[in-house]
Order: C-alpha cells, then structure tokens, then sequence
C-alpha cells in the first residue's frame, strides 16, 4: 500500500512540476511553487506513513532508503536553485557563465568530499550492485572509506538525497552553460569583429525595455507576428546585454501604474520623434521647401 501510494504521489508531483518550471517569466517564483509543491506532497507522505504503520522491517528500510530520498531530494534541489538564481550576478552573459561554472566546481567539490558514498549511490542507480560486488572491484568502486566510520542510516539517507538532488542541480547548471554558449555564439556571427569589441549595453530602465518589446510582440513586427514574447525577451539579452528574467513581473508593475501613462516610454519615444522632424524641418532652407512642394 505505501508503495502504490508514494508511486501515485510521486507521478502527481512530476506532473505538477512540470507544469510550473519556467520557461519564461519569473525563474524564481516558479521554483518558489515547486518548492511548495513538494513540501505539500512530503507533508501528505509523512501523514500517510503515521495513519499507516510499516508492515515489516523490509517496508521501512524501502521507506527511508528509497521512497522518502526520491521526495527530500526534489526539496533540496529547489531549495538550492532559488539560492542559485537569487545570488547570480548583474551583469552580462560573461559573468553568468563564470558564476555557472564556480557553481558547478562547488557541486562537484561536495561530491568528490564524499566519494566512497557518492560510489554506492551510483551504483545502486545504474543497477550494477550485482555485478561490482567482487573483491577485485571493492577497493574501486567501493572506498576503502565505506565501512570505517561509517554514516549512520538516518544520515547516509540524507546524505544520498543530496546526491539526487546535486545530480540534477548539475544537470541544470550545464543546460545553463550549453544555453549562454549557443547566445554568445549568435551574437558573434551577428558582430563579426567579435564580442571583443564595442557592446551595446541597455544603460536605460529596465521597464522602458520591457514596454519596447510587448509593443513589438502585441503589434507582431517580428517574423511576420510568429515570434514569441521570450524569443523577444532573449533577443533584448542578446543584443543589449540585460537581465529581463523578470519582464513578466515588471509588466504587471507597468499595467499598475497609476499616475503615470501605461505607455509612458513609447509616448517619450514618440515625442521625441517628432521634435527631432520639427527641429530638422526649421532648418531646411525656404527656397529648398518651395523646390521641393513644385515636385
């Protein structure tokens, strides 16, 4: 029963997750509601394991060693991409993928701190426990630590959830890193002299961005109307080196404002516009405007 349960919760999750995980908009609110997503459902596994009591020995060791893992490994990997997000730094795609990597090498730092462990969990999940149980393979793959000093059950349990999680965490940050390649690499064939040289850097608000491409998207002016608003928001990253990972909040704020105009920075655009015609049409000689009316 405990097993069909956790497996149905299990499944319900995912398909929670799924559906919430960003793919535009506010990376960190949406991990925010993983997060929760999955405190609800350890909440509804630790009430279901206290109104059903294991039914032997073998039920509860599969309870702490792979049932509750799979549940606290998803918490810890939220946890540990807010954190991520949250201390990324303001700055271009460059020091996005500096901070990317020493958060990588910070992953596999812990890793490599417990590597007869992080052994064992491997192992386990690629289901080679039967085949690397001989002598000759237990200095290798086992640690000549395992077994001196060993984690106690509660502990190792922990311990291999974090594995999960830090699997995934690597996973993550290395589409990440793929991502900001791919960019950077755009960019280079859109600049052929290379990022070496002269960038161009949104030195504006950021909420003046934010108005310029919903205006695009809403009045379709890019590929023929089929370009999607985060294939825009990627493009203003791109070209002008911006955090926009918060567009969707920031327009919600521009929807909210009440004194000034929602349009605020397209209406400066358009006067500016239009005093830049007016000056330059003052200085157009007369003699030149009657030339020109005859025509």
């Amino acid at each position: 029963m405990l097993i069909e349960f956790s497996e149905q919760l299990y499944q319900e999750l995912e398909h929670q997750l799924d559906r919430t995980e960003p793919d535009f908009g506010d990376p960190i609110a949406q991990f925010k509601t993983c997060l929760r997503y999955t405190k609800q459902a350890l909440e509804q596994l630790n009430a279901h394991t206290a109104a059903h009591p294991f039914t032997s020995n073998n039920e509860e060791k599969q309870y702490t060693k792979q049932i509750q893992p799979r549940f606290k490994a998803l918490e810890f990997y939220y946890y540990e991409l807010i954190w991520l997000l949250c201390n990324r730094p303001i700055g271009d795609r460059f020091e996005w993928m500096v901070y990317y990597r020493e958060e990588l090498d910070a992953v596999r730092h812990f890793l490599n701190r417990h590597v007869a462990y992080y052994q064992q969990y491997k192992i386990k999940t690629m289901g080679l426990e039967d085949v690397l149980t001989g002598e000759e393979f237990t200095g290798r793959w086992m640690g000549s630590a395992v077994g001196h000093g060993a984690l106690p059950p509660g502990e190792r349990t922990a311990l291999f959830a974090k594995f999960m999680a830090y699997d995934k965490l690597q996973d993550y940050l290395l589409e990440q890193l793929k991502m900001l390649r791919e960019m950077l690499r755009e960019i280079e064939l859109l600049h052929p002299q290379g990022l070496r040289g002269r960038q161009l850097h949104w030195t504006g608000d950021v909420c003046n961005l934010v108005e310029l491409v919903y205006g695009l998207y809403e009045t379709k002016q890019v590929n023929n109307g089929e370009a999607s608003l985060g294939d825009l928001v990627n493009c203003m990253e791109q070209l002008f080196q911006v955090n926009l990972h918060r567009a969707n909040r920031i327009f919600i704020d521009i929807k909210r404002r009440k004194v000034l105009s929602h349009t605020r920075f397209i209406e400066q655009m358009r006067s500016a516009i239009l005093h830049k015609i007016d000056q330059e049409d003052a200085y157009i000689p007369m003699s030149f405007r009657k030339g020109y009316a005859k025509h």
